[in-house]
């Protein structure tokens, strides 16, 4: 997403499955829009610390963004999407 690292300052020590991990807490606003429906989220963004062994590899949406929307599915048309 190319986030500013450098100009990030609010740490914060998250407790997951693998441990604790170290985040920055930003206020922000998520955007999902697809052409027939925008959906605008108000929340706090956990950004992980860059990490070498984790460059490269995607980011996935966090529970403080799926526990807002609704997911729907359609496995033969190969579909998601989420709903607000």
């Amino acid at each position: 997403m190319g986030f500013p690292f450098e100009a990030l300052v609010n740490s914060a020590e998250v407790i997951s499955v693998s441990g604790i991990q170290d985040y920055y807490v930003e206020d922000a606003i998520i955007s999902f829009d697809d052409d027939v429906q925008a959906v605008d989220l108000d929340i706090e963004l956990f950004v992980a610390k860059p990490q070498p062994e984790l460059r490269g590899l995607d980011s996935l949406l966090g529970r403080d963004v799926l526990n807002r929307l609704g997911i729907g599915y359609d496995f033969r048309q190969r579909r998601l999407w989420l709903t607000r």
